[in-house]
């Protein structure tokens, strides 16, 4: 999933009016701190790739902007 400005998101887009303009950016949020950085960057950078090259269209955004979690307090389920 991904999401501007949303911090739950596994990429999370960060654009102008939370950053200056020149530093609009994307953060990938899963890779574990065990995971091999440049492994994980060439993955994400061909993946990018392969859909610039396949002209594949961006969804909209599945998660609300913001930084507040998604789900209504209401919709949880207790586990124990």
């Amino acid at each position: 999933s991904w999401g501007l400005e949303h911090r739950l998101a596994s990429i999370r887009v960060i654009t102008p009016p939370i950053s200056k303009p020149g530093a609009t950016r994307f953060e990938v949020r899963v890779p574990g701190a065990d995971s091999n950085p440049y492994l994980v960057l060439a993955t994400i950078i061909s993946l990018g790739l392969r859909g610039i090259e396949r002209k594949l269209e961006i969804s909209h955004p599945p998660l609300a902007k913001g930084n507040k979690a998604a789900i209504d307090s209401h919709k949880l389920v207790r586990l124990a």
